[in-house]
């Protein structure tokens, strides 16, 4: 009987053991992906407030919404709407 007891609690001891340390590795790699998709998603954010930052600059270099066309900047040759190319009269 005093084996069995002992082998008993040795078991138990060792199933306390290797759950908590399943835990804990599982509780750590959890928060690994998370700081991960953190990291991941601050960068998407950067990226995407530098692109539109770029974007409002060069729009207010042209001076507003319509564009002048020039040798740099062209209309779209693959848009097919009747009034793609406004012209106006009073500036």
């Amino acid at each position: 009987m005093k084996y069995a007891h002992k082998f008993t609690s040795f078991a138990l001891l060792l199933a306390v053991v290797w759950t908590s340390s399943i835990y804990f590795f599982h509780s750590r790699i959890i928060q690994a992906e998370k700081d991960n998709i953190y990291r991941t998603a601050l960068k998407e954010a950067e990226v995407t407030f530098a692109k539109d930052l770029t974007y409002r600059r060069w729009v207010a270099q042209l001076g507003g919404l319509y564009a002048a066309i020039s040798p740099v900047l062209s209309p779209n040759e693959y848009l097919d709407v009747p009034n793609r190319d406004v012209t106006t009269t009073t500036g």
